[in-house]
């Protein structure tokens, strides 16, 4: 059976990110990609995946196609957190 990767694209979401993520429990990986909170969003994310990445924020399309080189499956389930 193919698996799936959850993917979050993140910034400064520490308020809303522990609910998501939990809700998210069931995916094979989750992989968050943040552009460099300045709240404790990296500390609610590391609670729920090791698979937590810094890219500098440029574009969306610039983003999400990082998040996507980041997931290991072939399946991606982008979700926003809030």
């Amino acid at each position: 059976m193919a698996k799936l990767s959850a993917v979050l694209i993140v910034k400064n979401e520490a308020e809303r990110i522990g609910p998501c993520l939990e809700s998210l429990a069931w995916a094979d990986e989750i992989v968050v990609v943040d552009s460099y909170s300045t709240d404790a969003t990296l500390d609610v994310c590391s609670e729920y995946t090791d698979r937590v990445y810094q890219v500098p924020f440029s574009s969306f399309p610039i983003q999400r196609n990082a998040a996507m080189g980041l997931a290991s499956h072939d399946w991606i389930f982008f979700v926003d957190a809030d």
